[in-house]
């Protein structure tokens, strides 16, 4: 069961709890979408920089090489070993081509149990993630480890643990290299800070860099 843990338990003896951090790959570069820009590469230095996250003791990447790359330049600022995930992995959009992803794209925001061909939902994917994050915070009960994903797992995430169906404008307005933390125990997610940009010397989000 996928539970939302709303308040803290004060003056309780609370079992140890687990600090993740679903951070968001760095700007892609507009020529190479499997690759970071140089803008990406630095708002990536900034956020480790930043102390936004701190004592992460590993790192967990999808398998997709701008998210690995982001989880090689983290680990060095980290000092953390990274381990790839092929949970994480992005949406499977199913057999389209990149002229039709737009209209794609909204039919499954418009309809998130809309499969297209051999894709997956956005529920599906959601399904998917809430099962792999659940078996990162039992694996770390106490620790801090960052999750490597994209922009729309991140909003998946997101609305899984908000509950409530996923929004486009948290997808949309989702800032390159940002960090969402959240809170894991036995007795389910707490959001403790939506995903965050502010650390960064020069943000952009996913509706700067959209195709038009």
């Amino acid at each position: 069961m996928f539970d939302l843990v709303q308040e803290r338990e004060i003056g309780k003896s609370l079992a140890p709890r687990t600090m993740v951090y679903v951070i968001v790959h760095g700007e892609p570069d507009p020529n190479k979408s499997s690759a970071l820009s140089e803008k990406g590469k630095n708002q990536v230095g900034d956020l480790g920089r930043s102390r936004v996250a701190t004592g992460v003791r590993k790192v967990y990447s999808s398998p997709s090489e701008i998210c690995l790359k982001t989880a090689g330049l983290l680990r060095r600022e980290f000092d953390a070993p990274v381990d790839v995930k092929e949970c994480l992995r992005e949406v499977a959009l199913g057999e389209s081509k990149n002229k039709d992803l737009g209209s794609l794209l909204k039919k499954m925001w418009d309809d998130p149990e809309f499969t297209h061909k051999s894709g997956e939902s956005l529920f599906d994917a959601r399904h998917r993630l809430g099962e792999c994050m659940n078996i990162i915070g039992d694996r770390h009960t106490g620790d801090s480890v960052a999750v490597i994903v994209d922009a729309l797992l991140s909003a998946m995430f997101l609305s899984l643990v908000r509950g409530g169906n996923p929004r486009i404008e948290d997808w949309m307005h989702c800032g390159h290299a940002s960090c969402a933390t959240y809170e894991y125990s036995k007795k389910g997610w707490e959001l403790l800070m939506p995903p965050d940009d502010s650390f960064l010397a020069d943000p952009s989000s996913v509706s700067d860099t959209l195709p038009e």
